[in-house]
């Protein structure tokens, strides 16, 4: 919490304990995945390919391929190549450059406590940091909630309040650096 000599003097304590108290309870309530979304996912793992047989068997099987060692070897040089070029292209820090992730989401949920807020928003590079893009819920005692699927991976978010207050999630790990002077918290969802 900041400085309690920076409080106002008609600031009610007792608000931010229900408010809390509120946050403690919306966290407390399960997260269930939309309608479908187990049908979904399994429907994308039947697409993909059966493990064992694909187009690599036949470097792993020199007896039934036709192609030469000089073949095999360029192919294999090649593709050192495309993930040596791909691993650079998704560096941190390039612009500009897409970064592979997984098409498997998990629903996450947000929580701020922002008792005299009229609107609060969840910015990031989940949504391209639009604050239109995810308005939060008022629920109770000034605790503002959603849920966002997210991909596997670090994301960088922050809440911004009443359309200017850009606030960092005080019960998250803060980003490293400053983007433009302003503070965002991480998260890491899945393995990275």
């Amino acid at each position: 919490m900041s400085d309690p000599a920076a409080l106002p003097d008609d600031l009610d304590l007792r608000d931010d304990d229900r408010a809390l108290r509120a946050a403690i309870e919306a966290w407390r309530t399960p997260v269930t995945a939309s309608a479908g979304f187990d049908a979904r996912v399994m429907a994308a793992v039947r697409a993909a390919p059966a493990p064992g047989r694909s187009v690599w068997h036949r470097f792993a099987e020199p007896r039934t391929t036709r192609w030469s060692p000089l073949v095999r070897g360029l192919a294999a040089a090649a593709g050192v190549a495309l993930v040596f070029l791909a691993g650079r292209a998704s560096a941190p820090g390039r612009s500009g450059t897409l970064e592979p992730r997984s098409a498997v989401t998990a629903p996450i949920r947000f929580v701020h406590v922002a008792p005299g807020a009229t609107a609060v928003s969840l910015v990031g590079d989940f949504n391209e940091w639009n604050s239109a893009a995810t308005p939060l819920v008022r629920r109770g005692d000034g605790v503002w909630i959603t849920t966002v699927p997210l991909t596997p991976g670090v994301h960088e978010y922050a809440f911004v309040v009443d359309g200017r207050d850009w606030r960092p999630d005080p019960t998250a790990t803060p980003a490293p650096g400053d983007d433009f002077d302003r503070p965002n918290s991480q998260l890491i969802v899945g393995t990275t």
